[in-house]
């Protein structure tokens, strides 16, 4: 049987949401600010660009072992995206996913207690995602919209930041009244 960390000042936090809205920075800096490592897929830029497909692979292979990995050992981690821009991603783009899959990984991570971070705009004119041209404007509003059901859908508790003043000092201060890791 396998033993099972239950350590309540386990921090697990994934930012996840609209591109074009600071995830990287402010999670770096809540990094910086706390201590807890940062970590973002060094290839996610080239496979969305080239091979959309490996999500669903990273989803179905990977996800459920990093999740395990965090249930048993209770180390904590700042993650760049994850398993819930696969479930957003799928349905806008409308391509296959693992709906069993994700909702097993949804169930660790709500055990486990993730919190997911979710930056918005509230308008998104004249906003390009630098990945891909073609999100822009109503794109990325129903990217957030996708993002918004996916609250609704997960286990996992879900703040939603407003990054309109661009004042990094200022999110991490609501950020952290939510999360309470400073």
């Amino acid at each position: 049987k396998l033993k099972i960390m239950n350590n309540p000042k386990q921090h697990v936090i994934m930012f996840i949401g609209v591109d074009m809205c600071g995830k990287t920075n402010i999670a770096q800096e809540l990094s910086r600010l706390t201590g807890i490592p940062y970590f973002k897929a060094s290839e996610e830029r080239l496979t969305f660009l080239t091979n959309q497909d490996k999500f669903l692979m990273d989803t179905r292979y990977a996800d459920p072992r990093i999740a395990d990995f965090l249930l048993q050992t209770g180390h904590n981690v700042i993650f760049d995206r994850g398993y819930p821009c696969e479930w957003v991603y799928s349905k806008f783009f409308e391509r296959k996913t693992d709906e069993d899959v994700l909702k097993h990984i949804d169930s660790i991570h709500s055990t486990i207690g993730t919190k997911m971070i979710i930056p918005y705009r509230s308008s998104y004119d004249n906003v390009i995602d630098d990945i891909d041209p073609r999100l822009a404007g109503e794109r990325l509003v129903k990217i957030e919209n996708l993002y918004r059901d996916f609250s609704r859908w997960t286990g996992c508790q879900c703040f939603f930041l407003n990054v309109d003043s661009e004042n990094l000092e200022k999110e991490i201060s609501e950020l952290n009244q939510f999360l309470k890791v400073l």
